[in-house]
């Protein structure tokens, strides 16, 4: 039995499962801090201090959410391993691994990499074995799911820290809000089936309250109907711009420049879109599917999803909220 799907410090989230709501029990747990560097350190400090008993993975990606957790144990120097797996298709470059090696170079961190490459008959036969479907897990997360299980057979004390869990900024009419962003199917395949894992942002309260302090000093940010406020590690911590990048990438003709990746988005809009393209692109490329097979497919899974669709659902859960008078200037 679980006693909660994420381990947060002092219990201040419980998450009974994948399809439940989790209950805010105590926010905020700190003071407020100066800077994100600051309150990121404070995070990493926190977590190390309480599993340092154990060995802590820091899962590294060229993405924005696990630079900054990589940032805050490498500024306050704490004997952590990072990890980065290096997945390919067809000996396509990964196209994350600039972000990865330009990320590490810059802090000295000693990086444990893990190479796999697969052809294209390798991920059809990997595919087949997880049972893929169309929407039901990213072929990424399935990937993944396999290298963390791999990675904790041989080192059976680890504990991945990662940072998956959405944060943002909304507004609706005159309420400013910080919250977080569930998806009750992605919750159940992905953290009910994984190796133990602490989210990097979600254990404590520490940068949760210095983006309610911003947010509530800012109007510019309470402006934004939608904005995620790690991307201040752009601006407070001098990291470098990045397209988006992900799986989808290894099944576009145009690989190495594919349009709809080369683009900052703030807001996450795309998310959505990117998640529909992965499907479209492994049943198009991996399985050899026309056209009109892969519109069959995707049709009959989304006609599924609607009958399900009190399982499948997203939700919001509000840490805090405030009242605004910047309303006015939404044109």
């Amino acid at each position: 039995m679980i006693k909660s799907l994420f381990i947060t410090k002092d219990n201040w989230l419980y998450f009974p499962d994948a399809a439940s709501a989790p209950i805010v029990n105590k926010y905020p747990l700190h003071g407020l801090h100066n800077s994100l560097t600051e309150a990121s350190i404070a995070q990493a400090k926190c977590l190390y201090n309480d599993f340092k008993d154990r060995r802590i993975v820091i899962c590294l990606s060229g993405g924005v959410d696990s630079q900054l957790a990589a940032f805050a144990f490498a500024k306050a120097n704490l004997p952590v391993k990072y990890l980065y797996f290096n997945i390919t298709l067809e000996n396509r470059p990964e196209k994350e691994r600039i972000y990865v090696d330009e990320f590490v170079n810059r802090y000295e961190i000693d990086l444990e990499i893990i190479n796999y490459n697969f052809s294209k008959h390798e991920l059809k036969n990997f595919l087949n074995r997880e049972k893929y479907h169309p929407r039901e897990m990213t072929v990424g997360f399935r990937i993944f799911r396999k290298f963390f299980n791999d990675y904790i057979e041989t080192y059976p004390d680890t504990l991945f820290v990662r940072s998956p869990v959405p944060f943002y900024y909304l507004r609706e009419g005159g309420v400013c809000s910080g919250a977080v962003k569930f998806d009750t199917d992605w919750l159940d395949k992905i953290y009910t089936h994984c190796p133990e894992h602490v989210s990097f942002e979600f254990y404590t309260t520490h940068l949760y309250e210095y983006y309610e302090s911003l947010h509530m000093k800012n109007k510019l940010l309470q402006f934004h109907k939608q904005f995620q406020p790690k991307n201040f590690a752009y601006t407070e911590l001098g990291f470098d711009f990045r397209e988006k990048t992900a799986t989808p990438d290894w099944f576009d003709e145009d690989f190495h420049q594919p349009y709809r990746r080369t683009c900052i988005d703030f807001a996450d809009d795309m998310s959505l879109f990117h998640l529909k393209e992965i499907d479209k692109n492994i049943l198009k490329y991996v399985y050899e599917y026309s056209d009109k097979e892969v519109e069959s497919v995707l049709t009959k899974y989304t006609v599924k999803r609607r009958k399900n669709s009190e399982y499948f659902r997203r939700f919001y859960t509000t840490l805090y909220s405030f009242k605004t008078d910047v309303d006015r200037y939404d044109l």
